[in-house]
């Protein structure tokens, strides 16, 4: 059985598919509260757990729990690739996660978090404070970091361009 390649938006380094622009709906007319920011980070958890779990749906079923495990906790700051790789039986799990999702399990969780991020950066109202913690960083220098390396620009820049492009298309 051929492992499929993993999807390119959980790859490093690539835009979020088309489809994932109807997430957020543009332009909101009413004033932002502190709880509908939380509407908006609770769906974009969701959404990107639902995206994840569509995904590993093609994985060997001695990887289901894994999964399972590391899509449910994969937002907790203090989930880390040692629990993750916990979740596996052994070696022979391990290399087979690796051989379906084309990564490590250290390298899974951060694109899977950084992949919530990059929605949350769509809605221009959400804190990048409230952007990290809602991804699983403990401080906003370290999602910094993680998302520059991953995505090639800082996160104040990646909103920057979303939002123009959105305002264009509109």
């Amino acid at each position: 059985m051929s492992t499929p390649d993993p999807p390119p938006w959980l790859r490093t380094r690539t835009p979020l598919p088309p489809s994932a622009s109807r997430l957020f709906p543009s332009g909101r007319s009413r004033p932002r509260t502190l709880w509908a920011k939380q509407d908006d980070i609770e769906r974009g958890m969701d959404d990107t757990r639902r995206l994840l779990d569509l995904w590993s749906e093609t994985a060997d079923p001695a990887l289901k729990t894994a999964f399972q495990g590391i899509h449910s906790r994969l937002f907790t700051s203090s989930f880390n690739a040692t629990e993750a790789t916990d979740l596996m039986s052994g070696a022979k799990d391990r290399l087979l996660f690796v051989k379906t999702t084309g990564s490590d399990v250290r390298t899974y969780i951060e694109n899977g978090r950084l992949l919530l991020a990059r929605r949350l950066l769509a809605v221009p109202d959400i804190e990048m404070y409230l952007i990290a913690d809602a991804a699983g960083y403990d401080h906003y220098a370290t999602f910094s970091r993680a998302f520059t390396r991953s995505v090639g620009c800082p996160p104040s820049e990646y909103r920057e361009i979303v939002t123009r492009g959105r305002k264009g298309t509109g």
